[in-house]
């Protein structure tokens, strides 16, 4: 079975769901658009995500109040729909004060959840949906065809389109060396965890036995693990002891943590993944126009491992040392051994010799794996179709997104998420990162015949709309 469309996008997350929008507030019918996913909903993986890290509805997220991935404009932000809904003025206080009189704010995982599902509806996401898996990339006549094996089983399905996204996301999770090679070994099998996997039964372990457990990594992710061990020791009442092990000690700065960053205990601390000059202005603007290699030596210094200061965990840690239940320590793991109770970790600080730590549970909160050639339809692209990838082990993209070396007559590919790191906008894989992406892909897209550009008269019409839930 042969289907034509335009525009497919592959992927069907937060990247996807970007493009689509921007183009069905311009005005880009739905049934010219085909979004190629193996979930219904465009924020499925998103709540696994944080659901398996942790992350309740009611727990922050590391953007800010107008990065909205359902409104292309930001406004109203989260903070004034929050302040709207429960009628109170302590969200606009605080954003307004922020971040010298308060912490940013910053939105709920509720929050944003709540947002994604009234704006697919409002755009009919489910009509657009191809449930499945793509399986297979190639130039076809005037444009591309791409392979997708239903969801549901059954013939593959090629659909040729003129015009083709790729938002897929991360390949799979990170592990530091030797991790794998302990699993193989461990006859219990669950004693060493990723963070972005199911994990709740170290917890529960602890909470009901007590123990000891070495968590690895120094971001968001590891500061939300350590915040939920502190929880549960002081709910359980259990002796909860915790090591923390990261790469190398933070650089101390003497401004005030919510301004910048600084060192707390092993943490990096600044309130986004980047400056928030990177997402407009000047600082934008000057990565954009540096050679490859520098652009991704300037990226590297801006993205490094960070999370965003929050009073509670920082003063639950602070206790912790304190109290000699959280001890933080720098270096590396030389070697992980099963034992009868657990796990023996021989590590090498920074200074001294190698010590032997001897824990119940590893908690490996090192991130995911922004490889792209664990997507075998970006290494198909990468072999098959001419891409080439950029020093941060991207796609090389243009301004536009567009990835370079692999045009199929009037046909184009564009990518954007963590497969278009180190390309000209630095802080692609981030909510404001997909918006801004989209919005100019879509320029593009209108430059080359798809639908038209969303200039201001439109734009205010369409912003009408969304104020007021009208359907599209």
């Amino acid at each position: 079975m042969v289907v034509d469309v335009p525009l497919i996008t592959i992927g069907g997350g937060l990247g996807s769901f970007a493009l689509v929008d921007v183009l069905r507030v311009a005005g880009v019918p739905a049934e010219k658009i085909r979004v190629v996913s193996p979930d219904r909903a465009p924020d499925a993986r998103f709540l696994r995500l944080c659901r398996v890290s942790g992350l309740a509805d009611t727990d922050r997220l590391r953007s800010d109040s107008s990065s909205r991935i359902d409104n292309p404009w930001g406004f109203p932000g989260y903070a004034l729909e929050h302040a709207w809904r429960t009628r109170r003025v302590w969200p606009l206080f605080r954003v307004l004060t922020e971040p010298v009189f308060s912490e940013y704010y910053t939105p709920t995982v509720g929050q944003v959840h709540a947002g994604l599902c009234r704006e697919a509806e409002r755009i009919d996401w489910g009509s657009m949906v191809v449930h499945g898996v793509a399986t297979g990339l190639h130039r076809g006549d005037g444009g591309y065809v791409v392979t997708v094996e239903p969801a549901s089983g059954g013939q593959p399905v090629l659909y040729r389109s003129r015009f083709v996204h790729l938002a897929l996301g991360y390949g799979g999770l990170r592990f530091p060396a030797g991790a794998h090679d302990f699993r193989d070994r461990d006859p219990a099998g669950d004693r060493l965890v990723h963070a972005y996997e199911p994990h709740e039964h170290v917890y529960t372990t602890l909470a009901e036995r007590s123990g000891a457990v070495l968590v690895r990594g120094a971001g968001i992710t590891a500061s939300r693990v350590l915040q939920r061990l502190a929880d549960d020791r002081k709910t359980s009442g259990r002796e909860i002891r915790v090591w923390h092990l990261f790469r190398r000690p933070a650089e101390a700065r003497g401004w005030p943590a919510r301004l910048c960053r600084y060192s707390g205990g092993g943490f990096a601390c600044q309130p986004f993944n980047f400056p928030k000059a990177a997402f407009g202005g000047q600082l934008r603007d000057r990565i954009s126009q540096l050679p490859a290699a520098e652009r991704a030596e300037a990226i590297k210094a801006m993205g490094a491992t960070s999370t965003p200061y929050r009073r509670l965990w920082a003063r639950q840690l602070r206790r912790g040392m304190a109290e000699g239940w959280y001890r933080a320590v720098a270096g590396e793991v030389i070697e992980l051994s099963p034992t009868v109770s657990g796990i023996e970790a021989r590590v090498r600080p920074l200074s001294g010799e190698p010590v032997i730590l001897p824990v119940h549970f590893v908690i490996n909160a090192t991130g995911l794996d922004p490889d792209i050639r664990r997507h075998p339809l970006l290494e198909s692209l990468l072999d098959g179709l001419g891409a080439t990838m950029n020093p941060l082990g991207g796609l090389d993209v243009g301004h536009d997104f567009e990835v370079l070396n692999t045009a199929s007559g009037p046909g184009l590919i564009y990518a954007s998420g963590v497969a278009a790191a180190g390309g000209h906008l630095a802080p692609v894989d981030s909510l404001a990162g997909l918006q801004l992406a989209a919005l100019a892909i879509a320029d593009s897209l209108a430059r080359h015949g798809l639908g038209p550009r969303l200039r201001s008269v439109r734009s205010a019409a369409a912003w009408w709309c969304w104020m007021r839930n009208r359907p599209i």
